[in-house]
């Protein structure tokens, strides 16, 4: 490592802003290694110094509800968490599995914490090959770094971090996460994800956050009714005061939940089959016509007369409708159960289409 790069480094260590002085001082003597190419040394030192930073902002968060996020992850340790140098009970590789679940950091910045612990390691015990200036300059350069990150995390930024984290995730990750994770827990997350997704309209858009999506799905799928209602109304309400038209037509085309017994009681209660209705009537693609058929196709039990002839009006208007694939069949279904109550006239013209 040439001396301009350690004097660089050196700099940026010098400008790391600590308060307490016993820390200060641990980051003088890392320069000093740094300075006279003590280069395990200086591996030991700066590492234990970003746990420090990584220990602070967990006790920002809250070691009560540390350990007890530790406990729902199953990761056990000896007595209770006071302060945050009680932290150094658990390992480090538990601490930072726990941040990065937490959202402190992307799974990006824990696969390389994960390396550095493996550096950190190798300088600690002497049958280790000798490390490089390199190797070394990069954790440094990289930890300085990662600091500025958490330092400058809020808790309102924990969820941003969460989204991001989400859409790397494979499916049975995100499966996995949903079953740790608490009904309180969950509600921030699924209010952040759609804000996320709320103006997402095309389904090329879809496609790059299908995880985020996902996530809801799996979210309402796996809870108790109770709590499946709860996350419904959330995006529910938001479709019908038209914050995310667009998006609730590319959740149904990929997920119809709508089906679950609790959520369908739901919107007939609360007399939203109407808006459905208007919903369907002003299909104005053929995809979109085809998920509004499949909705309104869920409540075929549950339809009134007028409710009937004015889906029988649409369907015979809107050539949107009309000529959406697939959606002749579910129509047929609906207009053959309900065919007492359809009139004379759409009766006749619905024949002609042969939809019953």
């Amino acid at each position: 490592m040439a001396e301009e790069d350690i004097e660089k480094i050196c700099k940026k260590l010098s400008e790391i802003e600590i308060k307490d002085s016993h820390i200060k001082e641990y980051l003088d003597e890392t320069i000093i290694c740094l300075k006279n190419k003590c280069y395990r040394s200086t591996v030991i030192l700066f590492w234990n110094l970003f746990m420090y930073f990584l220990y602070k902002k967990i006790e920002e968060y809250g070691l009560k509800n540390f350990a007890k996020f530790t406990k729902e992850k199953k990761i056990s340790f000896n007595g209770q968490l006071n302060n945050y140098y009680d932290l150094n009970k658990l390992k480090d590789n538990e601490v930072l599995i726990l941040c990065r679940d937490l959202s402190f950091y992307d799974r990006n910045i824990f696969n390389r914490l994960i390396i550095y612990t493996q550096l950190r390691g190798s300088c600690a015990h002497v049958t280790q090959p000798k490390i490089t200036e390199y190797g070394v300059f990069d954790f440094l350069d990289s930890l300085i770094k990662y600091i500025e990150i958490i330092n400058r995390l809020s808790y309102q930024d924990v969820n941003k971090n969460y989204l991001e984290s989400l859409k790397q995730m494979n499916e049975e990750e995100i499966h996995q996460e949903l079953e740790s994770m608490k009904f309180e827990e969950l509600l921030p997350k699924i209010k952040s994800t759609l804000d996320k997704i709320s103006f997402i309209k095309y389904s090329q858009d879809y496609e790059k956050n299908k995880n985020l999506f996902d996530f809801i799905f799996k979210s309402i799928e796996i809870r108790e009714d109770e709590e499946k209602l709860k996350l419904f109304k959330l995006i529910f309400e938001k479709y019908i005061s038209g914050e995310m038209e667009d998006t609730f037509m590319l959740m149904q085309y990929s997920s119809n939940w709508i089906k679950f017994a609790p959520i369908k009681k739901y919107i007939f209660d609360q007399g939203y089959i109407d808006f459905l209705i208007t919903s369907f009537v002003e299909s104005n693609t053929y995809r979109i016509a085809t998920i509004n058929t499949n909705i309104i196709h869920s409540f075929n039990n549950w339809l009134t007369p007028e409710q009937v002839n004015t889906i029988a009006k649409a369907t015979l208007s809107n050539d949107q409708i009309l000529s959406a694939y697939g959606v002749k069949s579910k129509l047929k279904m609906i207009f053959l159960k309900h065919k007492k109550e359809i009139s004379r006239e759409l009766i006749d013209e619905l024949k002609k289409e042969e939809l019953i």
